[in-house]
């Protein structure tokens, strides 16, 4: 990627390696996360899978990618909230063991927890004017945006079939109403 000269040696990165969550965490919070958005049907389905994936060839994947992390202390995975990039790396480490994809990724639930339509990231240094973040599904938006101590900005991206602009004239009326609450403005339509 495009990096200002003279950025990197003022701006060194550090990895943080965090520990790899436990599998029944992860899989307790992937369905706190699903229930309110499943029918009782759907989630009795999803909590199905869910346990024969924690109580089966989960464990194996799990034992995997722990014993992978050991040995590569370059890597860092998600704790806390993200069951997300849990399950994630999971599931890649079932396709390069040749695992046939465990029934808990095939559910629609696990489709549709995974179908980001708002796609965001943060460009939070004064030494970053400008900066991009893509859409991650064909009707998503990439928001990358900065927050600074007198401006915010963000850069919208989108594939053709998104309406970009329009979007964008959005995030300006939201921001905009913001400032007039902040400010005990009358919000205007």
């Amino acid at each position: 990627g495009f990096l200002p000269s003279g950025i990197k040696e003022h701006w060194p990165i550090a990895f943080l390696s965090l520990p790899i969550p436990k599998l029944e965490d992860t899989i307790r919070r992937y369905l706190s996360a699903q229930k309110p958005l499943l029918d009782d049907d759907q989630f009795r389905k999803t909590e199905q899978f869910a346990g024969n994936f924690e109580n089966g060839i989960g464990r194996e994947l799990q034992n995997h990618l722990v014993a992978k992390d050991k040995q590569n202390k370059h890597t860092s995975y998600i704790s806390g909230q993200g069951f997300d990039r849990h399950l994630y790396a999971l599931r890649c480490e079932a396709e390069s063991q040749g695992i046939s994809l465990p029934d808990l990724y095939k559910d629609q639930a696990y489709a549709l927890i995974n179908h980001n339509i708002l796609s965001t990231s943060t460009l939070s240094s004064s030494a970053v004017f400008l900066g991009g973040f893509g859409p991650v599904v064909p009707d998503g938006f990439g928001i990358a945006y900065a927050i600074q101590d007198n401006w915010i900005g963000c850069n919208i991206s989108a594939y053709p079939s998104r309406n970009a602009p329009e979007f964008l004239q959005c995030v300006h009326k939201s921001l905009d109403d913001i400032f007039d609450i902040l400010e005990g403005k009358q919000i205007s339509n």
